[in-house]
């Protein structure tokens, strides 16, 4: 597996790298970005890179990226330090990603650091080139979203798997571990895969599939919160985690790693017992088991769930990550990227197919599905505003007994199903 790790100038993805080879001395092999381009412009045009024509580095980016596919291997993993933009004196940025980046790697990690510790970093060396962009939180900032915005696009529009990952090393060595000895629980492909197929064969001959979140969907409540509130924790944690609204597969990774399912398994029996079922949306739903394939799939804790379906027999199957010990999930990690390439799958392979949310998490399968529907149990989710009003293409519906109401969308009081054949 090829790992290309971004991050802006002086965010220290080399002492991080170096720290993960410590870790892993078997299974990971850094080859340094910038050092390896340097060494080819010297062997390729016998000049310093500094000295090159722009199109001269964008050669040598395409025989850096061969470089990597000659020496790749089945006996260690290839982690390299790269750079996707530089700042220009017009205030804009150069992007130096290229089509054969995109086509060289398997995994796309972004290192997000405070951008205090940046400037600390760049304090080092104040003659460094881009030294005037990093002496102030805004440039930091600026940079920064500019790049996760624009290769997470980049990534998404050409199913490639994007992460962002923070400066907590403790649970980055244990999201490394997972990457290098059980790579399947965090490729977004090969979970959304696996799910598809179990779910199109547990479906047998029902031609429409629900996709139905849970917490604040199948809830009027976020049974999550309850949770890390009745383990002593405060909710600011849960909040920490999602910062900047990263919702990539690590951020779900640490949550879970941190409210560990087989621990608490007492704590969240008691709060299924306690959470308040929006009940109208869950009879719609039973009400239309005969005809449609009912699948609960949450990025929150899916044990609790599970715990719940088990007393109320909500949906024919149940899609999150419920610890290891829990027989009756499909166990899996779960992200809102995932939630949109399972309902491809679906509309792929023909399937009619329904999306039941409440926020932004799962506007990527509102979006694919041939039907949606927007449930607001509390408050309206202004994220999932934003992005319909922005893509009027996207016409959900939402529901009569919704306690607040979206502007502009048509309101229904059942799921109405498609006389399918």
């Amino acid at each position: 597996m090829k790992i290309a790790l971004y991050g802006i100038s002086r965010v220290g993805k080399d002492t991080l790298i170096n720290k993960l080879i410590t870790a892993f001395p078997q299974n990971l092999t850094h080859v340094k970005g910038s050092s390896t381009l340097k060494i080819l412009s010297k062997k390729i045009f016998n000049q310093d890179i500094d000295s090159i024509a722009e199109e001269d580095l964008n050669y040598l980016r395409i025989k850096f990226v061969e470089y990597l596919n000659s020496i790749d291997n089945l006996e260690t993993n290839i982690i390299v330090d790269g750079h996707f933009s530089f700042p220009n004196k017009t205030g804009e940025y150069n992007v130096v990603f290229t089509q054969s980046d995109l086509l060289c790697y398997d995994l796309f990690i972004y290192y997000k650091r405070d951008s205090k510790v940046i400037m600390q970093n760049a304090r080092v060396d104040i003659n460094h080139k881009y030294y005037h962009f990093l002496e102030e939180e805004n440039s930091i900032n600026a940079w920064v979203d500019f790049e996760i915005s624009s290769l997470k696009e980049i990534c998404e529009l050409n199913n490639k798997q994007f992460i962002v990952i923070d400066d907590d090393f403790h649970t980055i060595q244990k999201f490394f571990s997972e990457i290098i000895y059980d790579t399947q629980r965090i490729l977004q492909n090969s979970i959304s895969y696996r799910i598809s197929t179990e779910i199109m064969k547990r479906a047998k001959d029902k031609k429409t599939i629900i996709l139905t979140d849970c917490d604040k969907t199948i809830s009027i409540t976020d049974p999550t919160l309850s949770v890390i509130e009745k383990i002593g924790v405060e909710t600011s944690f849960l909040k920490a985690i999602f910062k900047g609204d990263y919702y990539t597969i690590y951020q779900f990774f640490k949550m879970n790693e941190f409210i560990d399912q087989d621990k608490y398994a007492t704590q969240i029996l008691e709060v299924s017992h306690l959470t308040r079922l929006n009940n109208p949306l869950v009879e719609e739903l039973i009400k239309h088991r005969d005809q449609a394939f009912v699948v609960g799939v949450t990025t929150g804790l899916a044990s609790l769930w599970s715990n719940i379906n088990k007393k109320t027999n909500i949906f024919d199957i149940l899609i999150g990550f419920s610890g290891y010990n829990d027989q009756s999930v499909f166990n899996t990690l779960v992200t809102p990227q995932i939630k949109g390439d399972i309902m491809k799958n679906l509309v792929d392979n023909n399937y009619h197919t329904i999306a039941i949310g409440d926020s932004i998490i799962d506007s990527k399968m509102i979006e694919i599905a041939h039907q949606a529907y927007i449930v607001c149990s509390s408050n309206i989710d202004l994220r999932l505003q934003q992005f319909l009003k922005f893509n009027s293409h996207i016409q959900p519906k939402q529901f009569e007994f919704n306690s607040q109401k979206y502007d502009d969308l048509e309101e229904v009081n059942t799921i109405w199903l498609k006389n399918l054949k």
